[in-house]
């Protein structure tokens, strides 16, 4: 499990998640698109302040990703908003979170540190 902080590494109270998606089910090699995705956890003062929730369901049986199996309100419903083109769903796999990959338990723990 890589534990290093790259690409994905945090900026203050946000999360830095890489996220793969596989290409159409008809292609017979399939392709896997990465994106990254950066979320601030804080609500801005404005708002009342104080933390929100990532906004997501995720099964991690495998030991090494995070299958989302739904998006609900929170950090991610608010990327989702902002970025259509870029939206996190359902079937997409977290592959790093804060530069943690290959470790689904650790991905999930860095997750719950930011929370």
């Amino acid at each position: 499990p890589s534990r290093g902080r790259g690409a994905g590494a945090s900026v203050g109270r946000g999360l830095g998640v890489s996220v793969g998606r596989h290409g159409g089910a008809a292609m017979s090699v399939s392709k896997q698109l990465e994106f990254m995705v950066v979320v601030s956890m804080t609500i801005p003062s404005a708002a009342g302040g104080g933390r929100k929730r990532l906004g997501i369901d995720a099964d991690w049986a495998d030991g090494k990703s995070l299958y989302v199996k739904s998006v609900s309100a929170g950090a991610i419903e608010d990327w989702n908003r902002e970025r259509p083109g870029e939206a996190i769903r359902a079937g997409d796999r977290v592959v790093a979170v804060n530069g943690v990959a290959g470790d689904a338990q650790a991905m999930v723990q860095e997750c719950k540190e930011k929370l």
